[in-house]
Formats: C-alpha cells, sequence, structure tokens
C-alpha cells in the first residue's frame, strides 16, 4: 500500500496541469531533477513505460510554450471560472502588455491621455465625472463605465451594441472625442518602440499591430476582478454580522 502511494506522488508531481504556469526551460529543469530521483527506479515496468511516454509529451509541449506563462487569475471561490476567446487565452505576458497599454498615454492622438485618464482604480475604475473629457478636453457622450468584473459581461456599452471585451477596446481609441487616434495609426505609433515589439513577440508570437493592441487590452481587464464587498462577505461567506441594522433594513426592502 505505502509503494503505491509513493507511485502516486509521482504521477502527481508529472500531472501537466501542475507545471503548466511554467515556462518552459523551467518545467524542462524540474523534469530532469524528478528523473534523477532515485523512487522513480522502483515503479512498475508498465508504470514507468507510461511515465517515459508521459514525459516525452510533456517536454514536447514545454518547448511549444516557451512565450506562455499560465495567469493564475485570483478571484473568489464562489465566482464561476472566466472563460476568454479561442487565441486570446489568459497567459501572464498578454496581461503585462495589456496592462503597459492601458496606462500608455501613446494610444491617445496627442499622447495626453490614456485609457486610465478615465478609469482610475481608487474610483472603482470609472473617472466620477458625468461625462468623461476626452483629447483638447472634448467633452465626451457618456460618462466611463466601471471596469470591475467585465470578464463576465456579455455586452458592452449602454446600448449593449458590442459582444466582446476586444471590440470594445477598439472604440476608444477610434473615437474622436475619446483618444481620437485610430486603432491601427495607434498600433503602428506603438510598432516603433523596440520594448512593445518584443512584448508583442512574446505574448502573440507577432508584431505590435492592432490585433495584438486589442487582444492585450481585453486580456488584461478580464483581470479587474472584485468579490470582497460587504455584501460578498454577508451573502456568499454568511457574514452577517458586518451588516449594520440599517443595511439589514434596506436589504429586506431592496429584495422585497
Amino acid at each position: 500500500m505505502m509503494r503505491f502511494i509513493q507511485h502516486m506522488k509521482i504521477i502527481q508531481r508529472l500531472n501537466p496541469l501542475s507545471i503548466s504556469p511554467l515556462k518552459g526551460r523551467e518545467a524542462r529543469h524540474q523534469i530532469s531533477i524528478l528523473l534523477k530521483s532515485s523512487t522513480v527506479v522502483w515503479l512498475p515496468s508498465l508504470l514507468r513505460e507510461g511515465l517515459r511516454m508521459g514525459l516525452i509529451l510533456i517536454f514536447l509541449t514545454s518547448c511549444q510554450n516557451d512565450q506562455n506563462q499560465v495567469f493564475i487569475l485570483e478571484k473568489p471561490l464562489h465566482f464561476p471560472e472566466v472563460q476568454s476567446p479561442t487565441g486570446n487565452e489568459l497567459t501572464a505576458e498578454r496581461v503585462e502588455l495589456g496592462k503597459k497599454l492601458f496606462y500608455d498615454k501613446a494610444l491617445s492622438i496627442d499622447s495626453t491621455i490614456s485609457c486610465e485618464s478615465c478609469h482610475f482604480q481608487h474610483l472603482g475604475f470609472t473617472d466620477g465625472k458625468p461625462k468623461s473629457i476626452g483629447v483638447e478636453n472634448r467633452v465626451g457622450a457618456r460618462n466611463a463605465p466601471a471596469l470591475i468584473n467585465l470578464a463576465y459581461d456579455e455586452f458592452f456599452f449602454r446600448d449593449g451594441g458590442v459582444t466582446s471585451l476586444e471590440t470594445q477596446a477598439m472604440s476608444p481609441i477610434n473615437n474622436e472625442l475619446e483618444m481620437a487616434h485610430g486603432i491601427h495609426e495607434a498600433a503602428s505609433r506603438l510598432a516603433q518602440d523596440g520594448l512593445y515589439q518584443q512584448l508583442a513577440k512574446a505574448a502573440y508570437d507577432r508584431e505590435m499591430s492592432a490585433y495584438v493592441v486589442v487582444r492585450a487590452l481585453s486580456a488584461f481587464q478580464r483581470t479587474l476582478i472584485s468579490g470582497d464587498s460587504k455584501f460578498d462577505a454577508y451573502f456568499y461567506e454568511e457574514n452577517e454580522s458586518i451588516f449594520s441594522e440599517s443595511e439589514k433594513r434596506g436589504e429586506v426592502i431592496f429584495f422585497g
């Protein structure tokens, strides 16, 4: 029985999911260490052969994924898994690039505003204004919405006319009252930056382009998860003491 448990522990250590956050070189290093373990020689021949084949698959996978480090998204346990569109799965490289773009004023025509200019973290990623201000102090048609938990939304903008974050990301850059630049023009400007070219290659295995800009911005925005409000603690964690008596009366009125 003890030998069986040892076998299972070895297999668990070789689970590809357990090494997925590692880059290829790191994964191969860990596998190399495991292979040198004296415990492996005690595996039954059939299991040892399966182990050998599994290692081959892991080596091939890790070689293919040297550029993509899986991004571990922290979220409350009661939240569903975040679903990303095919081709824009969350990786550390994509999120890093998207964050850099989010705070870069080069996306606007005169390099005066960034996404963050209308979405301040301390204000719930809004700007607290009735209508947002764009380049040259142009007054927008709408206020800036909060960017919290966008990963779970299916429709975007007030009229719900956009059904993906990737499509939504183009609008502020193109809008004459916001960044007034044009997504392709903005991407061309960024392409002159060697660092952006490196980040684009690492994240999407291609040069900086409009394709990269909208996907990276979307990847970053999908990580803006909030689930630690008083309501979350009260409703999901059943912490009844966190609500005041007035708030509890408000709950009764709100839910009827």
